[in-house]
């Protein structure tokens, strides 16, 4: 993990909602970071939007932006259960065509529809099943340019085969991510007890950024378009409960951390 992915960690993570640099400091310490890198860091995260600072007095207060809370849950959603299929086969079609000269534009559009577990099915049009409509309308404010993109709302003529979707969404290298992060999660699990607290908060940290890294991946399909045995559920089982015997033992080394102020 870099600094910015550790301190986006932090605050993602940690329960929390501000942290002074102190603070950030002192947690990042058994990662060997140095205050260079994180006070650049923190810099950018703050020109990106990502958080923002408050000063009390000489110290400078630190928490998570609108946009960073987004981007936080667009990401948890890969670790919430699945519920009942209840899919009714209709698909959101993005449709976008931008002028040759838009590029640097074409660039983070394509970047935020795949963040947001899109696939490109033809040359200007990306979809993805129709899910939770609130969550697909907030989504779709912050991913769209209204200049050059309109949405549809569609059904593909003759259904939808598991053959396309692992096609679109690359799901046998998803599924291999997935289950090699499983496997050393089991690993992890196995040495847990001879962690110390600041060896398991560094490896909470770690095995989170990892299972986030393998959890986003997951294109969240309904069942009828994925291959039999996805590892993502099992998946979310297990990191649900390395958390719940890891957390004791981290929290021994940050709580301290957290009630000091200064």
């Amino acid at each position: 993990m870099n600094a910015g992915e550790l301190i986006f960690a932090f605050f993602a993570s940690l329960p929390i909602g501000e942290l002074t640099f102190s603070q950030i400091a002192n947690l990042s310490l058994p990662f060997g970071v140095k205050e260079t890198s994180l006070r650049t860091s923190l810099s950018r995260m703050h020109e990106k939007g990502l958080l923002q600072i408050e000063k009390r007095g000489r110290t400078a207060v630190y928490s998570f932006t609108e946009k960073s809370r987004s981007v936080s849950a667009n990401v948890s959603a890969g670790f919430r259960l699945t519920a009942p299929d209840e899919w009714n086969g209709l698909f959101w079609g993005i449709l976008f065509s931008l002028p040759a000269a838009e590029k640097v534009i074409r660039h983070k559009l394509r970047t935020k529809l795949e963040a947001y577990r899109y696939a490109p099915w033809m040359p200007g049009m990306w979809i993805r099943p129709v899910g939770d409509r609130e969550r697909d309308g907030r989504d779709r404010e912050r991913i769209l340019y209204p200049e050059f993109c309109r949405v549809i709302e569609f059904r593909p003529e003759g259904g939808f085969s598991v053959e396309e979707a692992g096609r679109l969404w690359n799901l046998g290298d998803r599924a291999s991510h997935m289950i090699r992060a499983a496997s050393g999660l089991q690993d992890a699990m196995d040495s847990l007890s001879r962690f110390s607290a600041e060896e398991a908060f560094v490896q909470r940290m770690l095995r989170g950024d990892e299972l986030v890294n393998a959890l986003a991946a997951d294109p969240l399909l309904p069942a009828g378009l994925l291959p039999p045995d996805w590892p993502a559920e099992h998946l979310k089982l297990l990191f649900g409960r390395w958390n719940r015997l890891i957390e004791p033992r981290a929290k021994e080394f940050y709580e301290d951390i957290l009630r000091d102020s200064s």
